[in-house]
């Protein structure tokens, strides 16, 4: 086991453990009897500690993996414990003068693995206190959501109807042409978000290197979106990190980031860029021109052309899409298997659980393969065209024989879009067209308003490309 004490990009101290780990092998090993994964950090909060650590490169077994986290003293007297499937645990009421540690244990259904603990840390004050950080992130958060929802028709006004305008005011600035430019496309398509609220939840507030102050934890999202009269409400839980510089006892809000990649700080010495979750960058894509993606106008939203002759009923060689949709919007809202990365796996479990589509087994790596393992400990949990967008799209171009769609208003119930951001070169996001109403796209994903439409993703992002198959069953 190697212990490294490395700072962050803010001075933060963050220890990074590395364990020998492997979720589950062959002999139905349990957690932590070979392979490697990585623990780590124990952070100083105000009268608390925030854990998190990044999960094994490899699963390997049965059932999701579970994290029981405890905060003990440092004579081993447990304070408090967290169990969940998320990579992170925060510890709150603990005592500023005292030491504590955090020990962590994987766990699956081929068993547990063994402790791991960071070295003992001490939380610190926090000039003024925590609750008005809290106060701050929250209030930046109401205003942005006036702004998204137009109650608000600019950031300064939405700005200065809160007492903290001060604090917050520049960055809800920088923020207000995507914010607006959202809001006003939306608007060219008969869509609105009319109503958006923020509750922060298991928030943290640590001191940060020169005056910086850290805001981290969880934020639980409710959007209301109207497509043509008719609302459609999403919830979602999100992570940030937010960065406040303090001068002089004023405090100004300077970034809002990701907490979950923000907080990945691992040492390139211990070979640590191999432990982390990624998508395999080895995952063939078809050749340019071999599918014809959805066609975009000037715009940036899809064509309207006049609609051609009607396609001709579903062949029984393909997916259910009725199915397929009805699974994917009844279970659109329920907790993602994994927390940051369940869009491809979302998408699956509807064409199966929905759609009937046939699983192939075989070896998990492989991009004839489609399954996912319910029963078996001594397997993997799934295969990576299960579980990866482009490993699922790559699945189903090359061996499901899947019809393509390149106009929206052909799409039916249960296809499958694909998204490439600008630059990325390969796809990673995916979402089920739920029904295609007055040339609206409705669809259902994993991700960000998990009841969305096509004109909602394609108002907040940039993308390459946009690809709609039509799988078969077998």
């Amino acid at each position: 086991m190697v212990f490294e004490a490395v700072p962050d990009d803010l001075g933060q101290l963050v220890v990074v453990v590395y364990e020998p780990a492997r979720l589950g092998g062959a002999e139905g090993r349990g957690v932590g009897e070979e392979g490697s994964w990585a623990v780590g950090a124990a952070v100083l909060l105000h009268s608390g500690l925030l854990a998190t650590w990044n999960p094994p490169a490899d699963s390997g077994a049965n059932g999701e993996i579970t994290y029981v986290a405890k905060a003990e003293k440092s004579d081993g007297t447990v304070v408090g414990t967290s169990e969940g499937t998320v990579a992170r645990a925060v510890f709150t009421g603990l005592d500023n003068a005292l030491s504590y540690r955090i020990a962590v244990t994987a766990k699956n259904g081929a068993g547990s693995g063994p402790v791991t603990r960071t070295a003992l840390v001490q939380g610190a004050s926090v000039a003024g206190g925590a609750t008005r950080y809290k106060d701050y992130v929250q209030a930046y958060l109401s205003a942005r959501n006036k702004v998204t929802t137009g109650v608000s028709s600019t950031a300064a006004d939405a700005a200065a109807e809160s007492p903290y305008a001060d604090v917050f005011s520049e960055l809800l600035g920088v923020q207000e042409d995507p914010v607006v430019g959202t809001r006003e496309a939306l608007q060219t398509q008969s869509q609105a978000y009319v109503g958006a609220s923020s509750a922060l939840a298991d928030t943290t507030v640590l001191n940060g290197a020169a005056g910086r102050v850290l805001v981290r934890g969880a934020i639980n999202q409710t959007v209301t979106l109207r497509v043509n009269g008719v609302d459609e409400v999403s919830e979602n839980r999100i992570y940030r990190r937010f960065v406040f510089n303090v001068v002089a006892g004023a405090a100004e809000l300077e970034s809002e980031s990701d907490d979950i990649e923000a907080g990945q700080t691992l040492s390139a010495t211990a070979a640590a860029g191999t432990q982390v979750v990624a998508t395999p960058a080895d995952a063939p894509t078809p050749p340019a021109g071999a599918v014809e993606s959805i066609a975009l106008g000037e715009d940036g939203f899809p064509v309207s052309d006049e609609p051609a002759a009607k396609a001709g009923a579903r062949t029984a060689a393909y997916v259910n899409g009725s199915g397929t949709a009805s699974w994917a919007l009844t279970h659109a809202n329920d907790k993602p298997d994994y927390y940051d990365i369940d869009c491809a796996n979302f998408v699956s479990k509807s064409l199966y659980y929905g759609g009937g589509m046939k699983m192939r087994t075989g070896w998990y790596k492989n991009d004839n393969v489609w399954w996912r393992n319910p029963t078996f400990s001594w397997m993997p949990k799934e295969s990576r065209t299960w579980a990866g967008a482009q490993g699922l799209f790559t699945h189903l171009f090359n061996y499901r024989q899947p019809g393509y769609v390149n106009r929206t208003y052909n799409l039916r119930p249960g296809d499958v879009l694909f998204f490439m951001y600008e630059g990325e070169g390969r796809y990673n996001h995916t979402a089920v067209v739920r029904g295609v109403v007055g040339g609206t796209v409705r669809i259902a994903q994993h991700g960000y308003a998990p009841i969305s439409t096509l004109t909602e993703i394609l108002a907040r992002n940039k993308f390459e490309e946009i690809a709609a198959l039509r799988p078969r069953s077998r």
